[in-house]
């Protein structure tokens, strides 16, 4: 069943088998406003999301001729549709398939019966969240480009000319301890050049892995309490290293229980240094003392905080700044070329 208005606000797909109630929800919907497209199972509804685009999906769990979480299922495995909300209502749903929904990628859930005003509250939450969601992504992609050429120029002139400065410097003051050893002022100066050496070090990063890998990351487990760098980090990776399978953590204390529990052999950690809770360190700490020991890329704002001796310890591949470009990842992509 089918019904469209001219002035769509958002277009649904819904798989229902109860025609009682597949018919009231499209009744409602259309006098709402809104477009929607209704099949009976989850065959019929995955043939018209591989030909028309929805702003998002509702479906029952149990239906004869294709169930929701093979839908469900499909809909997240495919590049263009894993972005779609998806809804999942159900009277008889078990914990172990609601579980195993929203482990899917199921976006929410409602348990039968349900008031239409809550279905239609929960729609637009999630289509606003994508909306905003969008909207950052654009504007952080418009900022990766008006800074990818001053980020490709401060990288040369760290990789080559502040270290060629630095390694002067370093052979002044090699001299100078020579014929005056235990000097105080010379001790400071060392230290300050050699605090220096070491943000020059993690600014080539992008070309110079810490610690090197033999293949190409194929499963990537991300971690940033930021939702919206969260969001855009997934995307760039998404699209420039097209892996076969990501998992995102927004909550730095539930990385450990995370990794106890479902033992994802994840070829590479990208964790966000910044966080209140716990910083990507401590995190990764808390791994290492768990013998976890997985590749990892920090990412930070601010890089210049960071100490070559507090990562190599913790598997750390690569530093990078934030926000990721295309640029960046390309360059750590090059190793396995």
């Amino acid at each position: 069943m089918k019904k469209n208005n001219p002035n769509d606000k958002v277009s649904i797909l819904l798989a229902e088998d109860d025609i009682a109630l597949n018919e009231t929800l499209c009744d409602y919907f259309f006098y709402k406003n809104y477009n929607i497209d209704s099949f009976y199972n989850g065959k019929d509804a995955y043939s018209s999301i591989q030909k028309k685009e929805y702003d998002i999906i509702v479906s029952d769990i149990m239906m004869a001729g294709g169930d929701g979480l093979s839908l469900l299922k499909k809909v997240k495995g495919n590049d263009a549709t894993k972005e779609t909300p998806f809804i999942i209502i159900s009277a008889k749903a078990t914990s172990s398939e609601l579980r195993e929904g929203m482990n899917l990628g199921a976006d929410d859930y409602l348990f039968k019966p349900f008031d239409l005003i809550s279905l239609e509250k929960a729609i637009l939450r999630l289509v606003n969240k994508v909306e905003r969601q969008n909207k950052k992504l654009a504007s952080l992609k418009t900022e990766v480009s008006l800074e990818r050429k001053k980020t490709e120029k401060l990288e040369y002139y760290s990789s080559h000319i502040v270290r060629k400065h630095i390694s002067n410097a370093q052979g002044i003051i090699n001299l100078l301890e020579l014929e005056h050893p235990n000097n105080e002022l010379i001790n400071v100066l060392k230290s300050e050049v050699d605090a220096l050496n070491d943000i020059s070090y993690f600014n080539i990063k992008s070309t110079n892995s810490i610690i090197s890998i033999n293949k190409k990351p194929d499963s990537y487990l991300i971690i940033d309490d930021d939702e919206v760098s969260l969001f855009y980090t997934r995307r760039m990776i998404e699209i420039y290293m097209k892996p076969s399978y990501i998992f995102t953590i927004s909550e730095p204390e539930k990385v450990l229980p995370h990794m106890k529990e479902n033992n994802h052999g994840y070829d590479l950690i990208i964790i966000d240094l910044n966080m209140p809770v716990l910083n990507g360190l401590e995190v990764l700490e808390s791994l290492k003392n768990e013998n976890i020991l997985i590749p990892s890329i920090i990412l930070s704002y601010n890089i210049s905080k960071l100490r070559k001796n507090d990562v190599e310890a913790l598997n750390v591949i690569d530093v990078w700044s934030k926000p990721i470009t295309e640029n960046k990842i390309n360059l750590f992509l090059k190793q396995f070329e």
